[in-house]
């Protein structure tokens, strides 16, 4: 059942409004006049493509996607816009570990770099402040253990 609202039609379906709530804050995010939004999205080109500016276009390729309801939109490549083979339905985990702002981390001691300080401290049993504390703060002993890598 629809009620209209505000001029679009809202429903009273969860699942619905789940990903309506998603699909509006997409495009929040690529058109807010925000300066931290501006600088994350507008002066990057980031962009809905043509298609998503349909919901039910959206709303079909979530539901063929493996949306569920406590999974978030994500871009794959954070610098390319929102468009199916751009996008993905991940853990909000997985949505912080794949922000703009988040670094690579190499071990120097084994040589492997880590795609986040957090995955590296899932992996060794540290937590995620101890390496970017010792990458930022640390004593020289410590800074000699690890660095951020581009």
């Amino acid at each position: 059942m629809k009620a209209v609202h505000g001029g679009w039609a809202r429903t009273t379906n969860p699942i619905t409004k789940i990903l309506q709530s998603r699909w509006q804050a997409m495009f929040q995010r690529c058109r807010s006049f925000r300066p931290d939004k501006i600088r994350r999205y507008k002066n990057r080109g980031i962009a809905v493509c043509l298609a998503w500016k349909n919901f039910s276009t959206f709303k079909t390729w979530a539901l063929q996607s493996g949306f569920a309801s406590k999974l978030f939109l994500d871009r794959r490549n954070n610098n390319l816009g929102y468009s199916p083979n751009n996008c993905r339905w991940v853990t909000p985990k997985t949505s912080a570990e794949n922000r703009e702002t988040t670094r690579k981390t190499q071990c120097l001691e084994t040589g492997r770099i880590y795609s986040s300080c957090a995955e590296a401290s899932r992996s060794l049993g540290l937590t995620r402040y101890a390496i970017g504390n010792a990458i930022n703060r640390g004593t020289r002993s410590q800074k000699l253990h690890w660095r951020f890598v581009s």
